[in-house]
């Protein structure tokens, strides 16, 4: 039994016309006294309620509640708990034939972390359904202060909280660098967690280790929306064209480049002025240096090296040159020339069995489709051939 006066429930309803108010009933059914009620925006047909309930006159039927609440119409998932969260459990809904629920926790609330909140929970339904598994989100990390969050009660500031719960599934990593990032991911996937992250600059230097440690634990790690996410591309790489001996890879792997190209070429203004307007769109970060000194592309061009090639490049080993010296100037003679600059990460496997690989901007032909792509896009190209038997 639970001991304690407060229990906060956090439950992902329907948002449909009288859901809340029938959970809310059996509540007042199971003698709880309701002290406050938080409601989070509605997504995609979803929206997260946090009950915080004064308990006296609830043990005797706190089992029947939870009952109630796994098995009510429009209850989707859920999590309840006491202050410091070492007495909690789950709501869950059994419809659909979904049996197995999978926790997860993120670390880092920013744009990126903040954006998987809202698509577990808003498009939450639906993934559960494709994946046959409850998805719920348990904990979010930060040491920042969010209380006007929906995901408020979700929050800790401790990661071993998340690294001891047995019943955390999945961490998302979201932090970024190789700082307190590394040492999650490590500490998680020795807990037999499993990682999911975009980290580019952490798969690239660590990725290789961090599969192992994953393999021995056995847990996984992916890595997919550290390179292309939108598109995507490492997937169909290391699956799809699993048959298939890579030549060379090619492609424009920053969009904060091709947007300050883009505007020097349309705008006719110079890279100072192009840079500060990506800053101003959300393009480009306060520090642009891993964008316009080619670290991004870099990092990404490691990674995809890796797959492509079985062969574990590192960051320091790729001759590197970004766009900060590219003048309107530059820009005029490839006009000129019927060219167009873009900054390229290419690598090729040579005749030797090793491989070449660099990242510096390209004057490309008018008549390569790849001028076309401007702005913030992100071509990507391939070369291989049937793998002999």
């Amino acid at each position: 039994m639970l001991h304690g006066r407060i229990v906060t429930f956090q439950i992902m309803l329907k948002d449909e016309p009288g859901i809340l108010s029938h959970v809310l009933n059996l509540f007042a059914g199971s003698g709880a006294n309701i002290l406050t009620i938080n409601q989070g925006i509605p997504i995609n047909g979803c929206a997260v309620v946090t009950v915080n309930a004064e308990t006296s006159g609830l043990e005797g039927s706190l089992q029947e509640l939870l009952a109630r609440l796994n098995g009510a119409e429009g209850v989707l998932r859920g999590d309840f708990w006491r202050g410091d969260r070492r007495q909690h459990g789950m709501i869950r809904s059994k419809k659909d034939g979904i049996e197995n629920m999978v926790n997860v926790a993120i670390l880092g609330f920013g744009v990126v972390g903040s954006g998987v909140a809202e698509v577990l929970t808003g498009n939450g339904a639906g993934i559960s359904k494709k994946a046959d598994e409850l998805i719920s989100l348990k904990y979010v990390l930060d040491v920042r202060d969010f209380p006007d969050s929906p995901f408020a009660a979700c929050f800790v500031k401790d990661f071993s909280v998340i690294e001891q719960d047995p019943e955390v599934n999945v961490v998302v990593e979201t932090i970024g660098g190789v700082g307190a990032a590394l040492d999650f991911t490590e500490r998680a996937l020795k807990a037999g967690k499993s990682v999911v992250t975009s980290n580019k600059e952490l798969v690239a230097t660590h990725g290789r280790r961090l599969l192992e440690l994953a393999a021995e634990h056995q847990a996984v790690y992916l890595f997919e929306a550290s390179v292309g996410g939108g598109i995507p591309i490492l997937r169909p790489l290391s699956e799809c064209m699993a048959a298939n001996d890579i030549l060379e890879i090619c492609g424009i792997l920053n969009g904060t480049a091709n947007y300050i190209f883009t505007r020097m070429v349309q705008d006719g203004i110079p890279f100072a002025q192009a840079l500060k307007g990506a800053q101003a769109n959300g393009y480009a970060e306060q520090n642009p240096a891993a964008d316009v000194e080619g670290q991004d592309t870099c990092r990404k061009l490691c990674i995809l090296s890796s797959i492509a090639f079985g062969w574990h490049l590192l960051p320091e080993q790729v001759p590197t040159t970004g766009i900060t010296s590219i003048t309107l100037a530059d820009e005029a003679y490839a006009d000129a020339c019927q060219r167009r600059i873009k900054l390229l990460g290419r690598a090729i496997a040579r005749e030797d069995g090793t491989v070449c690989a660099y990242v510096e901007p390209h004057f490309i032909s008018l008549q390569n489709p790849w001028p076309v792509w401007t702005m913030s896009l992100t071509p990507f190209w391939s070369k291989g051939m049937p793998r002999e038997m």
